[in-house]
């Protein structure tokens, strides 16, 4: 949310989107509030859909015969495209490992794709990273369905322990990540929180 009102190419990505879930409480909290002024329900936590919830079950739809996992190290990204081809055995998997990522390996990727031509394409590399990513990708290739999935792929790997499903009903889900990822996550969730908290009434003492 911070990257959306603060970043322009980031938040053009999400205004041309076909489909936006809300994946946390918060935005989800954000979400009702909107929904509040403007006289409708509210939404219950059924309706928060993070990544893990839908991409293994996409990956078996029977319209779905090939996927690309672009992203993660290549220990976890080759774990979910295994896990993935367990899951769903008539569905080709390419597994294209992308952390560290360097722009000089985007004419491969981009050729990699084309050779395969999948019908579903998961990026997981980290905001605002892989918002950036396709973007340029959706310049050179024209894919059905492109899904930014974060840190999906670490988790749907193993190499991350998702929070309990329990905990995330009571909106706790962040601490767990904050626990077991401080290093990553503190910024994000102890300090971008204020920020967002100015830059919006900054905004809304602007207008």
């Amino acid at each position: 949310m911070y990257l959306f009102h603060s970043d322009e190419s980031f938040r053009s990505t999400y205004t041309r989107a076909n489909v936006i879930l809300a994946d946390g409480r918060p935005i989800l909290a954000m979400l009702n509030r909107q929904r509040r002024r403007q006289g409708q329900g509210r939404l219950s936590s059924t309706h928060r859909v993070g990544s893990t919830d839908w991409v293994m079950q996409a990956m078996e739809l029977g319209e779905v015969r090939k996927v690309c996992v672009l992203g993660g190290r290549a220990q976890s990204n080759a774990a979910m495209a295994a896990r993935g081809r367990a899951a769903a055995p008539g569905t080709e998997i390419l597994s294209i490992p992308a952390d560290p990522w360097s722009d000089d390996d985007f004419d491969k990727v981009c050729e990699q794709l084309r050779d395969f031509a999948p019908d579903l394409l998961l990026i997981g590399m980290g905001m605002p990273l892989q918002e950036r990513v396709s973007d340029e990708l959706a310049g050179q290739l024209r894919i059905p369905v492109v899904a930014l999935v974060g840190g999906a792929i670490d988790q749907l790997s193993g190499v991350q322990r998702n929070a309990p499903r329990w905990l995330g009903r009571l909106g706790g889900e962040w601490l767990w990540r904050l626990a077991t990822q401080p290093r990553r996550l503190a910024y994000r969730y102890l300090v971008e929180p204020f920020a967002l908290a100015k830059l919006l009434r900054d905004k809304r003492g602007a207008a």
